[in-house]
């Protein structure tokens, strides 16, 4: 790997973190007069712990592999250490960085790092946020992807690997969860509607007519419009939740909030676990 391409790859990496993270809580705090820096400990060996971790260890990683490759410490591909695959890193790395901070910035006052269980901020689910549930990981992770182009070595790639992993586990045992507790129908109907990190892609399933819970399970029927009267407009009409028939909602830990909290979705069903 030539010198130029290495340093150039860091340049690029600490640019989008001084972006993502510097730039975006002094907006945030000159604004709010809140930093949005939020951090729960998370007792060690649980899914929370793990999520922080990885995702901690991965983006440390993400700085390390350029100098790394610089220095001849990590050797990249040689099949994929030429321009053409650098040029492109470079510009999915790029946008992938500049979406990190536009996801940022449509959240407004609602965006946060961490979770700070006890609190309540607005649910955002228009513009981007209307086409998937977590812009801000999607884009990170493409710039990830990217910065795999530009340092294409083994290092490079672990990086992006415990990142996912990380996000994944954040996302599935951490925000979801919390999520639901604070908004309850409103988010769970987001969920059936707009997809995790891509669009239309890992949709909860509402589950389908309820037949009494057998062996721990229960159902839930999917609500009809009244007789006489049609389905309403908009993202979540009687409509769109009708069509979201039952594989069940992944997701048990929400719906164990839901019960626990008191909040039910369809008419006071439950779902199917």
């Amino acid at each position: 790997m030539e010198t130029w391409t290495g340093w150039t790859a860091l340049s690029v990496y600490l640019a989008g973190g001084v972006v993502g993270f510097g730039l975006r809580s002094w907006l945030h705090y000159r604004a709010t007069g809140d930093n949005g820096h939020r951090y729960t400990p998370s007792a060690l060996g649980t899914l929370p712990w793990w999520s922080q971790l990885l995702a901690g260890a991965g983006l440390v990683l993400g700085a390390l592999a350029p100098v790394l490759a610089v220095l001849g410490l990590v050797s990249p591909a040689e099949e994929l250490d030429i321009a053409p695959v650098f040029g492109t890193g470079l510009a999915v790395a790029v946008v992938g960085f500049a979406g990190v901070f536009a996801a940022q910035q449509a959240m407004g006052r609602s965006w946060r790092i961490g979770v700070d269980t006890g609190e309540r901020t607005t649910l955002v689910t228009s513009g981007v946020f209307g086409l998937i549930r977590n812009p801000i990981y999607t884009a990170l992770l493409t710039a990830l992807t990217g910065m795999v182009g530009m340092v294409p070595s083994w290092l490079q790639l672990l990086a992006l690997l415990f990142v996912f992993v990380g996000v994944e586990l954040q996302v599935r045992s951490v925000e979801e969860p919390y999520l639901a507790r604070m908004h309850g129908t409103a988010y769970l109907e987001y969920t059936a509607a707009v997809g995790r990190f891509l669009p239309g892609v890992g949709r909860a399933a509402i589950a389908g007519p309820a037949r009494g819970a057998r062996n721990g399970a229960c159902d839930e029927r999917v609500p009809h419009a009244p007789s006489g009267q049609k389905p309403k407009s908009g993202a979540f009409s009687w409509a769109l939740r009708r069509a979201q028939l039952l594989r069940g909602v992944r997701n048990k830990e929400i719906l164990r909030l839901l019960v626990v909290h008191g909040s039910h979705v369809a008419d006071q069903r439950e779902y199917d676990v």
